[in-house]
């Protein structure tokens, strides 16, 4: 079927995406962010364990208050950072992000990156209700 349908799938650096009619500019985003960090799943290729997994699970105060345009930023910024490996996120009423990193060290970096400490702060006093952050060693990890 052609575009205006909203049927096609597409692939795009990796992964596949769904195009709808209207929403050329959130796909167009969502393909410059998929990089190599994404399969058709939107699965983030992490290399063989060890590595560590940050789970930031949170539910949203109402309203976006900036939020959306952080969280772009946030992710931008984290690829930039040394031992990042990758993300993958999902929210239906709770959020759920898992961010991949090389080491402990590289977790500690990007915590106290500046521009995140700001994100970590405008996140407690404006757009988390709640949130708990866990930090996990990946020994092993297996898929298909």
């Amino acid at each position: 079927m052609d575009q205006a349908s909203g049927s096609p799938l597409e692939r795009g650096q990796g992964c596949v995406l769904r195009v709808f009619r209207g929403f050329s500019s959130i796909y167009a985003n969502l393909k410059a962010r998929a990089g190599h960090i994404c399969t058709p799943n939107m699965i983030a290729e992490t290399p063989n364990p060890p590595y560590y997994a940050v789970i930031f699970t949170s539910l949203r105060t109402e309203g976006d208050n900036g939020y959306g345009a952080m969280a772009d930023e946030m992710n931008e910024l984290a690829k930039l950072q040394p031992g990042y490996l990758g993300i993958e996120s999902a929210r239906d009423g709770l959020g759920i992000t898992v961010s991949y990193w090389r080491s402990l060290d590289d977790i500690k970096n990007w915590k106290a990156n500046t521009r995140h400490l700001i994100a970590q702060k405008t996140g407690r006093d404006q757009w988390y209700e709640h949130y708990k952050v866990r930090i996990c060693k990946v020994e092993r990890d297996y898929g298909f």
